[in-house]
This record gives structure tokens, sequence and C-alpha cells, in this order.
């Protein structure tokens, strides 16, 4: 979610500024987590000027979720191996 927030924030900001849609918070923030997750659902679609950043979200978005889920495997692989020697 902190990674997320900031983009939701951004797309916000942008939509008041050269946006035309009028979406609330709670709708770019749902944008947003569509787009670091890479899902995509096609429900929202955001005026031309943030494309680009929705490009770059989810590519932040898709290297994060590697990041983390292969951390998380080696972080447990030194812990079983701990656990093993007693």
């Amino acid at each position: 979610m902190a990674q997320i927030a900031p983009y939701g924030l951004a797309f916000w900001w942008l939509d008041g500024t050269v946006g035309s849609h009028g979406w609330n918070l709670a709708t770019s923030l749902h944008f947003a987590a569509q787009t670091f997750t890479s899902l995509g659902f096609g429900d929202l679609h955001p005026a031309p000027a943030p494309w680009p950043l929705a490009g770059v979200e989810t590519l932040n978005g898709l290297l994060l979720i590697a990041w983390s889920a292969s951390f998380t495997c080696l972080s447990m692989e030194r812990y079983w191996k701990e656990r093993e020697r007693g």
C-alpha cells in the first residue's frame, strides 16, 4: 500500500488538473491498485495525460512484486536452514 498510495494521489491530482473524469480519491486509489498489480480490469480509464505514469507504475509494480516474492523465498530458506541446525 505504501507504493500504491503515492500513485493514487498522483492520479487523483492529475485528474483534477488535466482530466475530466472527476475521480475521487478512492477511485484513483482503485485504479492505482489495478495498475500496480497489472490486473487492469478496464473498468476505469484515465485521461490521456496520466498514461505514461500508468505505464511506469505497471513496470514498477511488476518489479517490486517479483522482488518481494524473491526476498520472501530467500528469507524463508535462510530461516529453515537455521531452524534445522537447532
